[in-house]
Parts: C-alpha cells; structure tokens; sequence
C-alpha cells in the first residue's frame, strides 16, 4: 500500500529505525506499541542501534600550550640587537635551569653540561602577546608564567644540541613589559620537569556564599599566588580556587582555604600560616555585626 503511493526514496525515508523508536513515538503522542507502527508501514520493526557509551573513569589528555622560538648566537645580544629584533616582530630571550635532578643531564652535571646550558632564543611578539591577552588572572596580571609550555625550535641550523623540530617543556619567567605600551619587551623559559616548583595564580570561588562579599565587601589580597608541586602524570591547574563561603568581616584567609587538585601538593617553602587576604568592608552599610561577634 505504501510502497504505491510513495517514491522508494520516501518509503526508506519513513522506514528509519531512528524515526519509529519507542522513545519518539511517546515524546511526539504518537503509538506506544511499535507493532501498530509496523502494521501501517507494512515491514517489521527494527530496533535502533545505539552506539555504546565509552566508558566511565578514561583519562583525558592532559592540557598543553604550545609556543615557537628560534635559535640565535652567543653574540647576538645586547640593547642594539634586542631593538632590531623587536622591530622585526621577535622578542629576545634565553632558555636556562638544569635538569631533573639524578639524572646525567640533571644538576648533578652543572650549568656547564650541553642539556643545563643557557640557550639564547627569540619568539614571537605576535605569540606572546595573545597568550597574554587571553590568559588573565582574576585577581589581576596574568597567568602566562604560571603555564608549562611546549617550545618548539625552529632554526635552520643546530646550537647547544638543539636542532629545528626539538620540543622543550618550559614555564615562561622574567617577563618584562613596556611600561607605556604594555608589551612585552623580553621573556626568559625555565626548564620544567615533573616536580619542579611552579607558582600558581589564585582565583576566589564561591563568593555568592559569602554574606559580606555580596554586600560590598572586598578581599585584601596579600598573596596572588602560591608555589605547587605537581606529581608526574597529573594535570597542572591553570588556578588554585579559594573557597570564600561564609566568609565574614575582618576574617584572614589563610592556607585552609586553598583547594588543592588531584596529584598537586603545596611547596615545602609555604608555611602554615600562609596568608591569602582579608576582608574589608563597610560594617553599617552591611548589617554584618552580628556575624564579626
């Protein structure tokens, strides 16, 4: 009957699984019983196939932020050369630190040995000056030197045992800014390796469970990051959060506040008595004199 009265196309068209299953037919109020269905269009009823779920606790890739530099040589440095540069869109720097430590290219070498020797390298402007823009601090600054990078040379010759192709892992240290312009002039890179010190940016979360916070009180930052190990294989947090609920007047924030991710444990260089902030504020205009008793 159907076949006679619809093209072929359109009869196919009808017959797909996805458009009669159980679940359709009740959303749009049409028959609960597949086998009314299969009567009116004359063929049998076919399950739909649902791709199954992948399954539940897969690691994820971890993050990566990429970056590109260029070799340069010993004598190419100085106020002249670094001027040039700039004006050729590269920002100067330098690729320094040892390696992990116990290993043939760790400290144990020295600032002398091929792999701990300083590398001076250009990037950029146009690179840095969008991760700058894009990787902002809620607490103000950025968090460009807060990132573990993969520096990829690009040279067409070889220096210091690195040649074009060779990926680095580094964190971006002494970032130097125009003081007008507010670009950057010059960036250095740190040899990172897993349970090297990273100092991370802090970032408050729950605020709207704070009742002084909500009424126009503010945190008094004394500390805008905090120095973290991160363990091999884990994730390395872009911010530490700060837990601000129930948060009132005059009230420091301190270490027990911080919220530390999976495999990311504090410096042995922070102590105890570690000091976020505090909280200021206006007492009469908040009604909060209760909650400071």
């Amino acid at each position: 009957m159907l076949s006679s009265l619809l093209p072929s196309s359109r009869v196919s068209l009808l017959l797909r699984p996805s458009l009669f299953s159980s679940r359709t037919l009740a959303l749009g109020g049409g028959h609960a019983d597949p086998n009314d269905v299969t009567k009116w269009i004359e063929d049998e009823w076919v399950e739909p196939i649902i791709p199954p779920l992948p399954p539940r606790g897969d690691a994820k890739p971890p993050k990566t932020y990429e970056l590109s530099c260029a070799l340069r040589e010993d004598w190419q440095e100085g106020q002249r050369i670094g001027r040039r540069f700039r004006d050729d869109g590269r920002i100067p720097g330098v690729i320094f630190g040892n390696g992990p430590p116990g290993e043939e290219s760790g400290t144990n070498m020295g600032k002398h040995h091929p792999t701990n020797k300083r590398v001076m390298v250009t990037s950029s402007h146009k690179d840095l000056q969008r991760e700058i823009r894009v990787n902002k601090n809620p607490w103000g600054g950025n968090s460009v030197e807060s990132r573990v990078y993969d520096l990829t040379i690009e040279s067409d010759y070889e220096l210091a045992n690195y040649k074009a192709g060779d990926i680095i892992k580094v964190v971006p240290r002494h970032m130097q800014m125009h003081p007008v312009k507010n670009q950057i002039m010059s960036v250095n890179y740190l040899r990172y390796w897993p349970g090297r010190t990273l100092s991370i940016p802090l970032s408050p979360v729950n605020e709207e469970l704070s009742n002084a916070l909500k009424r126009g009180a503010f945190i008094l930052k004394q500390n805008r990051h905090v120095e973290v190990n991160v363990e091999d294989g884990a994730d390395i947090p872009d911010f530490i959060e700060v837990d601000c609920e129930g948060l009132v007047l005059k009230q420091t924030i301190r270490k027990d506040r911080l919220i530390l991710p999976e495999g990311v444990s504090f410096a042995k260089d922070v102590r105890e008595d570690f000091l976020v902030g505090s909280v200021f504020g206006r007492a009469k205009l908040m009604g909060d004199k209760e909650e400071e008793k």
